[in-house]
């Protein structure tokens, strides 16, 4: 997560959360990300999950640790 917030939020001009759920494999790469509710704005939603592809790379997960995850973006 901290990768994540590294990134920042979003630059797009729209209000609203959008809620992305995503995979990071077993390397560190992300498997899959996708918006699971969206904001509203398709603009906002697209940028969401943008921030994470973003934060690629993700460092390697221990063996047996999760790997999906759901985080909360806010826009502007």
């Amino acid at each position: 997560m901290a990768r994540i917030s590294s990134v920042g939020r979003p630059s797009v001009n729209a209000r609203g959360t959008a809620v992305v759920r995503f995979t990071i494999n077993a390397r560190g790469g992300l498997s899959s990300a996708g918006i699971v509710r969206s904001s509203g704005s398709r603009q906002l939603d697209n940028a969401a999950v943008q921030v994470i592809h973003n934060a690629i790379p993700f460092l390697r997960p221990p063996a047996g640790a999760r790997r999906t995850f759901s985080i909360n973006i806010q826009g502007r």
